[in-house]
């Protein structure tokens, strides 16, 4: 259901992240002028798309609606979207997976390490 098509969406954002190496947060947080955590539709979809990744509309749509605010409707919550695509154990990862569980496994693991070395590199 929905929550497969999440996960897979979610899952080939983060390959295409790991690809890139690519920090969403800043991308995510420049479009936050109040730091509120919160961003309109239409500048986390430009954030997403500043950053390089690729999604068609309904993709767009689906991940908008998944991280909807609780107090407005028109806004995404941008760091729970981060908070989500920074977990390396994804509780849908293997869900989504058209590979074997222990294929997933594996590259969940890499693309964690990924994210941990991209961080590091980033930080110094």
């Amino acid at each position: 259901g929905a929550d497969k098509a999440l996960a897979v969406c979610l899952a080939g954002l983060r390959r295409e992240l790991a690809a890139r190496a690519v920090r969403l947060r800043d991308f995510l947080g420049a479009q936050d002028r109040f730091r509120s955590g919160e961003v309109t539709r239409a500048r986390f979809a430009n954030a997403l798309a500043v950053a390089g990744l690729r999604l068609s509309a309904a993709q767009l749509e689906l991940v908008s609606d998944a991280f909807a605010s609780d107090k407005r409707r028109d806004m995404v919550d941008w760091q729970a979207f981060l908070k989500r695509m920074e977990k390396t154990e994804d509780p849908h990862a293997n869900m989504a997976a058209s590979q074997s569980v222990e294929e997933a496994d594996k590259l969940e693991e890499i693309l964690g390490r990924i994210r941990t070395t991209t961080r590091q590199r980033y930080q110094n």
